[in-house]
């Protein structure tokens, strides 16, 4: 099949190319979720997402890519987002690739905020909000009071050090260590302190009901070992603690200045993905409530394995806010539920607009498929226990589901060159979906990851 270069058209259609049918582009134009699920080897960065990370049809929008893969998709692409006009920035708490790095302290909203006395109210909204961004809710009901106790505890810090500051504590992911990171006992101390503390008449009851929890360790043992998984990336000495004592960047300008912000991460580092799942939250939610005309490109690679707290926000209301979002996951449906419960899985097979599936979908997925790819009339006859016909039953014109599409025709559309794609208000296509060295317009536009390795032929970019 002959793919028509981007080059040829006077007027290139703005948006996500889904593939081709029949030679022509697909695009997508609007401001729904759209994804790729397919397994790890299927093709998704050289086929669909490092296309769409520099093509010419998504150049007028500020993009916010997780890069959790050891910084595969800055590797490849940019140098191309440099040339076409784009400040690119780094938060690279690894150092990988010796890519600089900004700095950005995830509590700005809450400093901010603790800082006008007229929005003193909502306070500890915006305290919860940043609480949420280290702290996964647990999906299930009957675990989830150790997460919500965590999220309190973290709430209540986050409250007093933006509404006292204090050289001792400070607002921000490592003064959480640095004050939760202790023995019980030395907790509950400086909570009663604060709780006879004049200023903090308003936080002392809290104070003093966590002094409290502290006296049963078994149930304390519990909230410490999540308090430790979540915040061990930010001890003294630890990187992700220094990008997240300060600003060196506001993502709000990037809703002014096309921006391509990439938020590095180890493949093999649980806490480096809880790393750029908190950032990636603060991030986005700063760039949703700012001014400006841009809208921003979320590439969210291999998001199944990161917690972004806002994802639900992400998929409704931010899409007010400037934000697109385009999903990369191994088994959506099973990934959603799994970080952010059922609720939220329901709403995402309701959001997003289309999804491409390479590679034969799990079990679950093909049962869905075939059951929704259509239903068609089908005549009935009546019978007997017999099996004999029953005389002047007639014949009933009824509607049974009867899947279109079969296993056999699964994984035939999801092999090769060719992706299945569900959208939403449509139905099912096949589409054509080449790798970006086979498209003469992308020629030099993306690098091998074959290269990655290969240190001496990557200089990094300043801004």
């Amino acid at each position: 099949m002959s793919v028509p270069a981007l080059r040829t058209y006077r007027n290139i259609r703005r948006g996500i190319e889904l593939g081709f049918i029949d030679g022509y582009p697909l695009v997508y134009d609007g401001t729904e979720p759209v994804a790729i699920d397919a397994q790890a080897g299927k093709g998704k960065l050289t086929r669909f997402l490092g296309v769409n990370l520099v093509s010419p049809r998504t150049d007028h929008l500020t993009k916010i890519i997780t890069d959790p893969k050891d910084g595969e998709l800055a590797w490849v692409s940019w140098v191309t987002l440099k040339r076409q006009g784009y400040r690119v920035l780094f938060i690279n708490a690894g150092n990988l690739h010796g890519y600089p790095s900004e700095s950005y302290n995830i509590n700005t909203r809450l400093l901010e905020t603790a800082a006008n006395p007229v929005l003193r109210g909502i306070v500890g909204e915006a305290a919860y909000d940043a609480a949420s961004f280290l702290v996964p809710q647990e999906p299930d009901s009957k675990n989830r009071w150790v997460s919500q106790g965590v999220r309190s505890f973290f709430t209540l810090y986050n409250k007093v050090t933006a509404l006292y500051p204090s050289e001792r504590w400070s607002c921000s992911p490592g003064g959480l260590w640095d004050f939760w990171g202790r023995p019980r006992d030395e907790i509950a101390d400086d909570l009663l302190l604060w709780a006879s503390d004049r200023r903090m008449q308003d936080e002392a009851g809290m104070c003093r009901l966590v002094a409290g929890l502290t006296a049963s360790p078994d149930q304390w043992n519990a909230y410490a070992s999540l308090i430790i998984e979540r915040l061990q990336g930010f001890q003294p000495g630890m990187s992700a603690r220094e990008l997240t004592s300060r600003n060196t960047f506001d993502p709000a300008d990037m809703k002014r200045e096309r921006t391509a912000l990439f938020i590095i991460g180890s493949a093999r580092s649980e806490t480096s993905r809880t790393f750029v799942g908190a950032m990636t939250a603060a991030v986005i939610e700063r760039f949703a409530d700012a001014q400006g005309p841009l809208r921003a490109l979320v590439v969210g690679e291999e998001w199944g394995q990161l917690y972004v707290s806002n994802f639900y926000e992400i998929l409704t209301l931010y899409r007010q806010g400037g934000i697109n979002f385009l999903g990369v996951f191994q088994n959506a449906a099973a990934q959603i539920e799994t970080r952010y419960g059922r609720e939220s899985a329901r709403i995402w097979k309701k959001a997003v607009a289309h999804t491409l599936y390479r590679g034969l979908p799990d079990h679950d997925t093909l049962k869905e498929i075939e059951h929704r790819s259509g239903k068609a009339s089908v005549m009935v006859r009546g019978f007997n226990v017999n099996s004999n016909q029953v005389n002047g039953s007639g014949d009933n014109l009824v509607e049974q589901p009867r899947a279109l599409l079969q296993v056999e025709d699964i994984r035939r559309a999801t092999s090769g060159h060719f992706s299945l794609l569900d959208a939403r208000d449509s139905g099912f296509y096949v589409v054509h979906n080449p790798d970006f060295w086979l498209r003469p317009e992308m020629n030099g536009l993306l690098r091998s990851v074959r290269q990655l390795n290969q240190k001496d032929i990557d200089k990094p970019p300043s801004n």
